[in-house]
């Protein structure tokens, strides 16, 4: 026990006696100047420098005084964190406001920047949907042309075989019978302006030959035309 009596205080009680006291000291400075009492304000600036020479003198002594005449170190923790929470000096004052301030301007920031995030979000979701959008429409025309282009194709082979089929169907036929070709004579008519000539025209290209191909091409011609406004 005599050995605990003569131990020295820690470094960490004082601290906290010390903040303690100024804690006490700051409300009672917020007390007076609400009350308005100026010679009592000095009293008590000389009051509080005779507790610090005295609280340095003897460190056990006065926090024994403290721990009967204060609070429980809980209230007094509690007292210090709420002084350190809302200062009172000007120092103090200023140098919360500019915390409060960068706090202010931080907040701000990162809204800023939450709204810029969203902003730029929605628009690569649109841009992502109209480049889908185009892709599909593309996709579609692409499709559509490649079947009219495919029915070009098969009407043109159509054409060509009918051609055939016609040209080999009306051409005449050349024989081959040696004595039959020397009995061949020609025949000049004389003409006058009292006679009458009819002429018979015998051709492989005939009138059903060039309608088909007229309505072949103008088929050709409106499937093209088609296809040019479609791509505009």
């Amino acid at each position: 026990m005599s050995s605990n009596k003569l131990r020295k205080p820690r470094h960490e009680s004082r601290t906290m006696a010390l903040a303690r006291q100024m804690v006490g000291s700051a409300d009672n400075n917020n007390r007076i100047i609400s009350h308005g009492g100026i010679a009592s304000w000095d009293e008590h600036l000389i009051e509080v420098r005779s507790t610090t020479a005295l609280s340095h003198k003897s460190p056990v002594g006065y926090r024994g005084r403290m721990r009967s005449a204060d609070s429980p170190p809980q209230t007094s923790i509690q007292d210090y964190l709420s002084a350190l929470l809302h200062p009172v000096s000007a120092i103090e004052q200023y140098w919360a406001m500019r915390a409060a301030r960068a706090e202010a301007l931080l907040n701000a920031h990162e809204r800023y920047k939450r709204e810029l995030d969203d902003v730029s979000v929605s628009h690569e979701q649109r841009r992502s949907r109209e480049l889908a959008e185009l892709n599909a429409r593309y996709a579609r025309e692409y499709a559509h042309v490649t079947r009219m282009v495919w029915i070009c194709l098969g009407a043109l082979t159509i054409a060509v075989c009918v051609l055939f089929y016609v040209v080999i169907r009306y051409a005449p036929r050349v024989s081959s019978d040696p004595s039959r070709s020397s009995a061949v004579h020609y025949t000049i008519p004389i003409l006058s302006p009292f006679s009458s000539v009819i002429e018979h025209e015998t051709s492989a290209v005939n009138v059903p030959l060039v309608a088909v191909l007229l309505i072949i091409m103008g088929l050709f011609g409106f499937l093209w035309f088609r296809c040019c406004a479609l791509r505009r």
